[in-house]
């Protein structure tokens, strides 16, 4: 009896937790809220467009399209994990979050990361196989293996960060209900814990997650060594210009996903550094990439420009017809 109250304190003697959002400005809330309300419909606008396109184009039902579709839908709910939560405490002053509403925030956000990590890594990995294997591309990545490759992808996403959660979700806290961030991140949440060693929990979640992220990452490398050794070996001059063409959106979108994490654990580990600085930058890595990758592949994609061009006709020209009835009809 005497285990089974304890184990009830542990889990109820806080139900919920308070999210302090950034401290030092405090006095900035409305002006924190339009920033990022217009982020986020940026955010929405941009990857809906993306999504959009990819689905009505028939020339664009390719498997590199595919993939760049799911990444729009993985950068669409991936930062509305944390946003709406944000734009509610910068607005309103809504805090407060309960226990289990935070743990199941920090879950879908780190399972969302992990997803766009491995989803990028596949999407290396088909760039790699149209380059090196331009004549067997077609029967290799078929729609079954592109459906089992997503299929994949979000369920090791999802399952990857399962433990880490609940071990975290099962810790005692008893003590302060403040957490200094303006989300569930996992190491604020963990320091509240009633526990002496939460630098091992911490170091221990910490590896599992570097492991998480970098065979993708690896993964990544390989596959674009491979695709430069193919790309030099190729003495057609136009033909390297393709291939670099079809690679280079992904490339950035790679190197922006992978260095902003870094600089983000960089910024973390700094003792000097700002608590609101270290909340800016987690918020701006949570969003970023979303922000940003309509734009790369809007910019690098020759296809995507002529089906948003074809796209703006249609429209242009269906409410000049509007215009045109409306005028006769006065």
């Amino acid at each position: 009896m005497k285990l089974m109250n304890n184990s009830n304190q542990t889990h109820h003697s806080i139900e919920e937790f308070i999210l302090l959002g950034f401290p030092g400005l405090v006095h900035s809330q409305n002006t924190l809220f339009l920033v990022f309300l217009f982020v986020y419909l940026l955010i929405l606008v941009g990857n809906l467009m993306i999504l959009h396109i990819v689905t009505i184009e028939r020339k664009l039902h390719t498997p590199m399209y595919f993939f760049l579709g799911s990444l729009s839908v993985l950068d669409i709910v991936y930062p509305t994990v944390i946003l709406p939560k944000m734009l509610a405490l910068f607005l309103m002053g809504n805090n407060i979050i309960s226990f289990y509403g935070c743990f199941a925030q920090m879950y879908f956000f780190l399972a969302l990361g992990t997803t766009e990590c491995l989803l990028l890594s596949v999407m290396g990995f088909d760039r790699y196989l149209a380059i090196c294997y331009p004549l067997r591309y077609p029967s290799i990545m078929t729609g079954k293996v592109c459906a089992f490759l997503i299929g994949c992808v979000w369920l090791l996403g999802f399952l990857a960060p399962v433990v880490s959660v609940v071990l975290l979700m099962e810790l005692p806290y008893c003590g302060s209900q403040i957490i200094h961030y303006c989300y569930c991140d996992y190491p604020s949440v963990l320091i509240l814990a009633c526990i002496d060693d939460t630098e091992v929990v911490f170091d221990q979640a910490f590896i599992c997650a570097m492991l998480v992220i970098l065979v993708p990452f690896l993964f990544v490398v390989v596959s674009y060594i491979k695709v430069v050794q193919t790309i030099f070996g190729n003495k057609l001059i136009e033909g390297k210009e393709k291939a670099f063409s079809t690679c280079a959106s992904h490339l950035v979108s790679v190197i922006l996903f992978y260095v902003t994490g870094s600089v983000v654990y960089i910024v973390i580990k700094v003792g000097n550094v700002s608590n609101d600085y270290r909340i800016m930058m987690s918020v701006t890595y949570a969003v970023l990439n979303p922000l940003v990758n309509p734009i790369i592949y809007t910019l690098r994609n020759k296809e995507i420009k002529k089906a948003i061009a074809r796209k703006r006709k249609v429209l242009h020209d269906m409410f000049s017809d509007r215009s045109t009835v409306a005028a006769v009809n006065i």
